[in-house]
């Protein structure tokens, strides 16, 4: 889940084998995501498409903007580049000796220790069991924390007073705060939440979980308590909702005892049409019974 992979600017020889490449192996609906290495990359790869059919070179930049705007490409500041290199000494050195990223591909003409397209074995999505800790749910969804501009957090027993929500919740803030994100919205059952605190104690837990996580005061933050006894929609499965994707997390945001596995798997666009609907557009019949402004006082 999250892998970053770069590829070399000339590791397409038409534009059907690009389309294929951002549209079917990358993005959110995947869960893998493919990096603007160096940050120039789109520029290299229009440079090396020049030469081909005029509608074809048309339809590189069409695809290259759409793939950005839909987060199959992104940008990462944390990849190092020298320009006094080649393209594939700089990419080799990302592999080593920590891996900075998941995958490189390569040219036909470079092949060599890297794949090529006609290589390039990936599953359809990128679903993962991860230890059960902040970090790992950080880790996992840092794309969609990072560059989306509204959030939901929904999970029916989204709780931060007790101790392992509120951890897993500080560590994804704070990854939230270095982003482009604006708004979220935390989707909670009033049912669950009242079981052994009040709703005060839990909007004063998420006052101190923006605090120290950096969310500055001008994003919203806002929480939602909702009554689904006797509705026909009901709050179940627990996702982190953008408008890009969203992520399944099959036990909700909360560390595991003992680093016990998490099943985190990437939701299909028919069924992320159908969540965001209900969570961002209001498509839904549950009763919100309260919702506040997380502020900072």
């Amino acid at each position: 889940m999250n892998e970053r992979y770069v590829a070399e600017p000339s590791a397409f020889e038409n534009c059907d084998e690009l389309k294929n490449l951002l549209e079917r192996m990358f993005g959110p609906y995947a869960g893998r995501y493919l990096a603007e290495y160096p940050d120039d990359w789109c520029k290299r790869v229009i440079a090396h498409c020049k030469n081909w059919r005029v509608t074809d070179t048309a339809r590189v930049s069409v695809l290259l903007r759409r793939a950005q705007e839909q987060l199959a490409v992104v940008r990462d500041g944390r990849l190092p580049w020298d320009d006094s290199r080649n393209w594939i000494t700089n990419a080799a050195a990302l592999t080593q000796p920590a891996a900075l990223v998941d995958g490189v591909l390569v040219a036909r003409a470079n092949q060599d220790r890297f794949p090529t397209l006609d290589d390039l074995e990936l599953p359809l999505t990128a679903d993962e069991h991860l230890a059960g800790t902040a970090k790992e749910y950080a880790r996992a969804s840092r794309t969609l924390l990072l560059e989306s501009s509204e959030l939901a957090f929904i999970d029916p027993y989204l709780n931060p007073c007790k101790e392992d929500v509120f951890r897993v919740l500080l560590e994804m803030f704070g990854v939230l705060a270095q982003g482009r994100c604006s708004r979220v919205v935390c989707w909670a059952r009033e049912q669950e939440i009242v079981k052994a605190r009040s709703v005060k104690q839990v909007l004063e837990r998420l006052r101190q979980i923006r605090v120290g996580a950096g969310y500055t005061s001008e994003k919203r933050l806002e929480f939602n308590v909702v009554d689904d006894k006797w509705s026909d929609s009901k709050m179940h499965a627990r996702y982190l909702l953008s408008k890009y994707g969203a992520i399944r997390f099959d036990r909700g945001f909360q560390e595991q005892a003992r680093k016990r596995a998490v099943e985190v798997s990437v939701v299909g666009k028919a069924s992320h049409d159908e969540i965001y609907g209900m969570y961002f557009e209001g498509r839904h019949d549950m009763k919100i019974s309260e919702a506040h402004s997380v502020i900072v006082t």
